[in-house]
């Protein structure tokens, strides 16, 4: 089997993360996730993870550590950004501007993230910034439109994985270019609707 190596350390929101590489990618184990999102146990990971395994199994993976101990599992930033988005704890908000500056790096230098399920994810092509015509501005709208419209026909378990499938594309977006507005207005929507004392 794997193993997976330790690469370096962190210090986020008080507690030391430790980012491990294993098969070309950088993850973390559940016992550094769990103190920053405020688990008491690793068990609240777990069950994290086993509510969404669908959506998550393709970005995390089992492995001993430095062919050491016990097998246990590892996720990666994909995994990291899902959790946050369903924890209301303020180190989620903390983890995820550490995500945002390249936390799961060494030296400053990004780690290609490992390529999102083409199924769940909306392919956009990366086009040069341009002055909106009007073609583009009804394409906006329509796109809107179907949007609002789709979630009003939609079940919940429907307007959920849509939400999903919309998040990931905005991850891998900001991973394709730089779009600092994106990720401010991003950052804004998940504090207003999930953070304590948010306005929704």
């Amino acid at each position: 089997m794997t193993s997976a190596i330790l690469l370096f350390e962190a210090h986020v929101y008080g507690q030391n993360l430790q980012v491990f590489s294993l098969g070309g990618r950088h993850m973390l184990v559940a016992e550094g996730l769990a103190s920053v999102l405020g688990y008491r146990t690793v068990n609240g990971v777990r069950m994290a993870y086993s509510r969404h395994q669908k959506a998550l199994e393709a970005h995390s993976a089992k492995a001993k550590i430095s062919e050491e101990g016990w097998v246990v599992r590892l996720y990666d930033e994909f995994c990291l950004r899902y959790f946050c988005e369903y924890s209301k704890s303020p180190g989620a908000v903390h983890l995820l501007r550490w995500l945002d500056a390249g936390g799961m790096s060494i030296q400053g230098v990004a780690v290609d993230p490992e390529p999102a399920d083409s199924s769940n994810v909306l392919a956009f092509k990366v086009t040069n910034s341009t002055p909106p015509t009007v073609k583009s501005e009804r394409q906006r709208a329509y796109c809107r439109e179907l949007l609002k419209t789709l979630l009003r026909y939609a079940t919940d378990a429907e307007a959920e994985e849509l939400t999903h499938t919309i998040e990931a594309e905005v991850t891998d977006l900001l991973n394709r270019r730089h779009c600092p507005g994106l990720n401010d207005a991003r950052y804004e929507l998940f504090r207003r609707f999930w953070l304590s004392g948010g306005e929704v």
